[in-house]
């Protein structure tokens, strides 16, 4: 690459996302929780990896597909505590429906840390919405976490040396999936960019292959091209 390019490729680049800018609600309507702006220090945005297995007709091995995984289904939240821990009384809660069988127990009685009776999946889990925001504050992406609810926390040490330091609480989310949501940043100009143009060509020849009947992967980019507008400010034309 010429250093003309170089140049270009960085005149063509924002003042760049910020790890630090991120907002992360919590909802679970089962439950009647409904918890926005909670004060999250951090947290990760889980990974996607397809498994594969290894297959041989005959000759070298191949790998071939055959799960999704996302980081184990888990992902971790610090939060930090003001002096009434509100936080975690409601994390506490939340796992409490799970093991006092609240929703499940009917003659038996309600569960407790001691004699736990699980509750059933649809009676406590809820999604999790995690917003990474640009410099401006307006939004650039957004993780749903489905099917989320808390599986664990931190032991929290409490030390008398430190005076100033404010406590913090970490919990550990289970969940099963996710989906992603782009949003475009209009105020960066017009969103035709190369990208676009090389999307425009391939739909026209998926065009000539729904007449030969191998459409699929271009109804995939179909589908895609909503995304590739959205996206369209990050490559300049």
């Amino acid at each position: 690459m010429s250093n003309l390019d170089i140049e270009k490729f960085k005149s063509s680049f924002d003042n760049g996302a910020r790890p630090n800018r991120f907002e992360a609600d919590f909802f679970c309507p089962q439950l009647g929780l409904n918890w926005e702006g909670l004060r999250v220090e951090s947290c990760s945005l889980p990974g996607r990896q397809i498994e594969t297995s290894q297959f041989s007709e005959y000759g070298p091995t191949r790998n071939l597909p055959f799960q999704l995984n996302h980081d184990s289904g888990n992902v971790e939240f610090t939060f930090l505590c003001d002096s009434s821990f509100t936080d975690r009384i409601l994390i506490d809660a939340w796992m409490e429906t799970i093991y006092s069988g609240a929703a499940s127990a009917i003659d038996e009685g309600l569960g407790a840390s001691t004699n736990p009776k699980f509750s059933y999946l649809s009676d406590y889990v809820g999604t999790i919405n995690i917003r990474q925001l640009r410099m401006n504050g307006k939004q650039a992406m957004e993780y749903e976490l489905m099917e989320a609810f808390p599986i664990s926390f931190a032991p929290m040490e409490l030390n008398s040396g430190t005076r100033d330091d404010v406590m913090r609480f970490t919990c550990t989310i289970s969940f099963r999936s996710f989906k992603t949501k782009y949003v475009a940043d209009t105020s960066s100009g017009g969103l035709i960019n190369r990208g676009r143009r090389v999307l425009d060509i391939l739909l026209d020849v998926g065009k000539l292959a729904d007449r030969n009947g191998s459409s699929s992967f271009f109804d995939r980019l179909s589908r895609l091209d909503g995304r590739l507008s959205q996206i369209g400010s990050i490559i300049g034309p």
